[in-house]
């Protein structure tokens, strides 16, 4: 007991650690603009280039501190790539120092995006991680194997392998629901097919085309609580991958514009849904959800703004073209950026579920569920 005492008392301890030394950074980069401003014109320009270095510096070892700290209290995998292969490090970074660092204090008071360090197992370690475990890089690359050999058999793909339809499976029950709402339905969807969602691998395309073979009205749609629009949308998913037009090699390693062509084909999957999938789920770097509406309403608080939709907000077809150009200078990690426009709005980002858990555990199972904005209709109450 004392160990654990201990152990959990220098993971706070790391962690408030972190925090000082941010405050402190963020404190000599003050000073030191300020400096700047008084001196000369002829000497600005110089010393600014320095500054600008120093304040980079000063970013990156903020980001590491919070990392470890994170890495400590999770006792997950140091390594830092993502399943894209991306340094979530250095997208951090270069987050952080764009626009003068504006997004610094919001890092500074949420934190990090969980959901990257969930699957840092299962992939290879980071050339940037000087402090990656070479134990951790041969399991990473046992893991990699495996699921290679796993896809080249498409009947064991379509039953064990099957990551990508219960993503879009989620997030198709989902939509237009909030949070505590959207885990409620989605555990009795898994419910519906003997799954939970630590254990979710039985909600299988197959799965799920055989309860669609009897009444799906009594089956799939009332036992889950999905809507008609829900269950038409997912009984079309499972067609798709049943007919191999979906897979999970397809969804994971495909370029981008091939996937979303391949998402909007299946019924109720929209621009949006392809864009938290592909943000959260395959951990794409540079998305910009356009259409959601907390994504806009965090733009408008970290950059004060107005945009032409009604009382001063930002539009999605109308802003279209000011939105890219405020959220260009976080570009090639624009879904880092939009990550942390949720948190400027204070509304839990869709795939935060560990946030949320405790409230939806006081949803009744059975159909007390109540149908509210999702973070793309969301109100300011959210």
């Amino acid at each position: 007991e004392k160990q654990i005492e201990d152990t959990a008392s220098g993971t706070m301890l790391a962690k408030e650690e972190a925090r000082r030394s941010l405050r402190t950074r963020l404190l000599e980069v003050t000073t030191s603009s300020n400096i700047v401003a008084a001196e000369p014109a002829k000497e600005r320009v110089e010393h600014d280039v320095v500054v600008r270095r120093e304040d980079t510096r000063s970013v990156r070892s903020m980001v590491e501190e919070l990392v470890a700290a994170e890495q400590l209290s999770s006792g997950r995998s140091s390594t830092t790539r993502t399943k894209d292969g991306w340094c979530l490090v250095e997208g951090l970074v270069h987050v952080a120092s764009a626009h003068g660092g504006k997004l610094v204090p919001v890092i500074e008071r949420h934190g990090l995006p969980k959901f990257y360090f969930e699957t840092s197992n299962t992939v290879p370690p980071c050339r940037h991680n000087d402090r990656y475990d070479v134990s951790a890089s041969a399991s990473a690359s046992a893991s990699a194997a495996n699921r290679t050999s796993i896809k080249r058999d498409r009947d064991t793909f379509m039953e064990e392998d099957c990551v990508t339809f219960r993503a879009l499976c989620r997030i198709i029950a989902g939509q237009q629901l909030a949070g505590p709402s959207a885990i409620a339905i989605w555990k009795r969807l898994l419910a519906v097919v003997d799954a939970t969602p630590k254990q979710p691998n039985k909600l299988t395309p197959r799965a799920i085309l055989m309860l669609g073979e009897g009444d799906v009205e009594t089956t799939l749609r009332k036992p889950a609580g999905l809507s008609n629009a829900k269950c038409r949308s997912v009984l079309d998913l499972a067609q798709h991958y049943q007919r191999g037009d979906l897979s999970d090699s397809l969804l994971f390693s495909g370029k981008e514009k091939q996937v979303r062509e391949a998402l909007l084909r299946v019924k109720g999957l929209g621009p949006w849904s392809v864009d938290m999938f592909l943000l959260f789920h395959v951990q794409s770097p540079n998305v910009l959800p356009l259409g959601d509406l907390a994504f806009r309403k965090g733009t408008v608080i970290l950059f004060d703004c107005k945009g032409k939709g009604k009382n001063g907000s930002l539009c999605e077809k109308k802003d279209a073209s000011l939105l890219q150009k405020l959220h260009q200078p976080f570009s090639p990690y624009q879904s880092l950026s939009s990550f942390y426009m949720w948190r400027c709005n204070d509304t839990v980002a869709f795939n935060d579920s560990d946030l949320i858990q405790n409230k939806s555990e006081k949803i009744s199972k059975q159909g007390n569920v109540k149908t509210t904005p999702s973070p793309k209709r969301a109100s300011s109450q959210t």
